[in-house]
């Protein structure tokens, strides 16, 4: 398939809708995994519906369910929005999600990590996570002008779902990115005005790769767990729901009560009728 041509009328599209950078990104990877699938095809509409059921099966079993949901939207938007064959997505089913409950780390456990990182970088990437609750992507893109030290604010502009969001920072937060930005070496600060957490070439921002295997590598965990973790430690420590969900910008706080599930603070408060026995000597 042509999948230049694809990507260039997928992001087309997205601009001309304003949706979100992410949106394209995350409809362009399903698409290319689509066209991969079918190298001998010259063009999405040759594809059948059950040669479509066979390959979202196939990513069903092979990668992960979020490749699979990644997968489903992006050939909804392709045959809909660029193809212009809305029906051969009829009667294709969407992945079952399965609510699992995230494990998390206690704050005691996320602080006795964070508190053995050394080096500034890492630093300050694990404490933007921990202390804002940022997604990867977010984290990524930071400008540094987007940074306001006097309000104690960060502004992410275009974040998940096209919003701006404005999120507090402490003075803890500020000074690890300090520390960050006066630990770059010379030649990166004077090259790069715009990111603050820049990649290996310092006109670019870091990649996703780099910070995963950072997150990994200093608290054994994906970089979307820490978000959890602040989650499951603001209910315990009594901010309403509703906060959180404006914090996480989600849509609905129905995404936001996963943190019911995950904070035990409330649940060892309840009355137990084995606390009126006796132990046994």
């Amino acid at each position: 398939m042509d999948i230049k041509r694809i990507l260039n009328d997928l992001k087309t599209i997205i601009e001309q809708r304003h949706l979100s950078p992410q949106t394209d990104d995350s409809y362009a990877s399903g698409l290319k995994t689509f066209c991969q699938y079918f190298p001998e095809v010259h063009h999405p509409t040759h594809v059948s519906k059950e040669q479509i059921i066979r390959f979202l099966a196939w990513v069903g079993v092979n990668c992960s369910l979020s490749k699979e949901l990644q997968c489903f939207w992006a050939l909804h938007f392709l045959y809909e929005n660029i193809e212009g064959q809305p029906h051969k997505m009829d009667g294709v089913k969407k992945p079952k999600i399965v609510h699992k409950i995230p494990q998390v780390k206690s704050h005691q456990e996320v602080m006795e990590a964070f508190n053995k990182i050394t080096n500034p970088h890492e630093k300050a990437i694990v404490g933007m996570f921990y202390s804002t609750g940022i997604r990867i992507g977010e984290l990524c893109k930071i400008e540094r002008h987007n940074i306001d030290p006097v309000r104690k604010t960060l502004l992410i502009c275009q974040g998940k779902g096209g919003k701006d969001n404005l999120v507090p920072l402490n003075n803890y937060t500020i000074n690890l990115l300090i520390r960050h930005w006066e630990a770059l070496p010379t030649t990166h600060r004077q090259k790069t005005q715009r990111w603050l957490f820049v990649g290996e070439n310092p006109n670019n921002y870091i990649s996703k790769a780099t910070v995963r295997r950072i997150v990994r590598r200093t608290l054994d965990v994906n970089p979307h767990l820490l978000r959890h973790c602040l989650g499951t430690y603001l209910h315990e420590k009594g901010v309403p729901l509703k906060a959180i969900a404006d914090l996480f910008q989600h849509s609905s706080t129905r995404t936001t009560e996963i943190y019911t599930h995950t904070s035990m603070e409330y649940k060892r408060r309840l009355p137990n009728p084995m606390d009126e026995m006796k132990l046994l000597v």
